[in-house]
């Protein structure tokens, strides 16, 4: 047997233990897949959550992940330039849209700067619009509209009025500009009109049916879009992944709080979610920043980043990675995931690891 079959093998043994542990409380009804939650903050299959003593968990044992799972390589690692980098996207080139400080800024896919484009806004979050190639930017309470080759189309007031609501993404669909709002730590998604004059819920939490209300303890409610339109949300103060349709029906939800690797480790994770083409789902975690890769059945499917390819920004004067921002990430028509660190405003580029790439280096491997 080959070193890498015998990697494989050790691959599929690992997620299926980790799927085990995962479905354990599944259930189906009326179709809807939904997971249910285990109880949080536990280590979890495989991983030892020892305390030091005055100083909590054992952050640098949790964050090690076995190779064996980790299915993707950084093929380019690039800088922002900016001071506040929040959100992330990629266009149909591979071109690289971030939003951050007062605007956005576009990249190409090699990393090179090629348009900035201003609003009177913090800028919170950018979508790219696959239909029309428009840029789509959310600052605390605007939507901007920007034009597939650059210059402001159009702008409108966030169609939400609680005093203290900002928005924290944005995502477009079946004709349809979508939003996710966070007001004292409590998350709401809306349906709204391309000009922004009608807007109403996704959804209303429903947890007799399984659809638990959005918990946000930090700002982190993200959006993603499956292939097929379909609306991802992470729950992240429910530890949860929820599947929507555009039109607002619950398709599947899944996740629980645990350190160990089919979990989302913390109070509040995942902080971002991605659809891959085929239908998985991308997510990723702040604290312990781990990248990794879900069935829509709620089995994890392989990891793309463990914390080790975040180490340079964790270390770059702040000793408490509970205390680092979060991530982002965006998935290209390749396959490629493309995750924001924020912390330090870099972009990484993760690459599939092929059966032609004899020699590789995963970043963690010990």
């Amino acid at each position: 047997m080959s070193g890498r079959e015998s990697k494989e093998n050790r691959r599929r043994f690992l997620l299926r233990a980790a799927g085990a542990g995962a479905l354990l409380g599944a259930g189906a009804a009326g179709g809807i897949v939904v997971h249910r939650q285990m109880p949080r903050a536990r280590a979890g299959r495989g991983v030892t959550a020892r305390l030091k003593p005055g100083r909590g968990y054992d952050l640098e044992a949790l964050a090690q992940v076995d190779p064996a799972l980790i299915g993707y390589r950084r093929d380019l690692r690039f800088s922002t330039g900016m001071k506040a980098a929040r959100g992330l996207a990629v266009t149909e080139a591979g071109e690289v849209l971030v939003a951050g400080d007062h605007g956005y800024a576009r990249f190409s896919a090699t990393g090179e700067a090629l348009l900035a484009e201003p609003i009177d806004d913090s800028a919170r979050a950018v979508w790219w619009d696959s239909e029309s190639g428009a840029v789509w930017v959310a600052g605390e309470r605007r939507v901007y509209r920007f034009a597939a080759t650059g210059g402001l189309e159009a702008q409108w007031p966030m169609p939400y009025e609680g005093a203290h609501a900002r928005i924290t993404s944005i995502a477009t669909s079946a004709g349809a500009v979508f939003l996710a709002i966070e007001e004292r730590r409590r998350g709401h998604v809306l349906r709204c009109s391309m000009d922004g004059e009608t807007a109403e819920p996704l959804f209303e939490p429903n947890p007799e049916e399984g659809v638990l209300p959005i918990l946000s303890p930090s700002p982190y409610v993200d959006l993603g879009v499956t292939s097929e339109g379909h609306i991802l949300v992470g729950n992240l103060g429910q530890c949860q992944v929820q599947l929507f349709s555009a039109t607002g029906n619950l398709l599947a939800a899944w996740g629980r709080s645990s350190f160990a690797i089919d979990g989302f480790c913390g109070c509040c994770n995942p902080v971002c979610v991605a659809a891959l083409p085929d239908g998985r789902v991308v997510t990723g975690e702040k604290g312990l920043k781990r990248v990794k890769i879900y069935r829509t059945s709620g089995e994890l499917d392989g990891v793309i980043a463990a914390p080790a390819e975040f180490s340079a920004a964790a270390q770059a004067g702040e000793p408490d990675p509970q205390k680092l921002k979060g991530l982002d990430v965006a998935v290209r028509s390749d396959g490629a995931v493309v995750v924001l660190d924020q912390t330090d405003a870099t972009v990484h580029v993760m690459l599939p690891v092929t059966e032609a790439d004899s020699e590789f280096q995963i970043v963690g491997r010990a």
